[in-house]
């Protein structure tokens, strides 16, 4: 796992069409959804910027290609 985050941070790690990735959507229904949340907020003051963490309580997937860049985005569903 941490080598992935530092690939992707680094940019080593790239999309299918070879950009660097912006944003994390972890998709997370019912329970799945609070501990990424919980996670989340427990893993804060470790945030580095220049990545973006989403998190989506649902499938849908209008809302999800609406909001973010479907090449630049890594994508998580639990």
């Amino acid at each position: 796992m941490a080598k992935i985050v530092d690939d992707v941070h680094s940019g080593k790690l790239r999309s299918v069409t070879d950009e660097k990735f912006t944003d994390v959507l972890a998709v997370g229904i019912g329970g799945s959804y609070y501990g990424i949340k919980v996670g989340l907020s427990a893993l804060q003051p470790f945030h580095q910027e220049g990545l973006n963490v989403h998190v989506l309580a649902n499938v849908d997937g209008a809302a999800v290609t609406e909001k973010w860049n479907v090449y630049t985005r890594l994508q998580r569903l639990s």
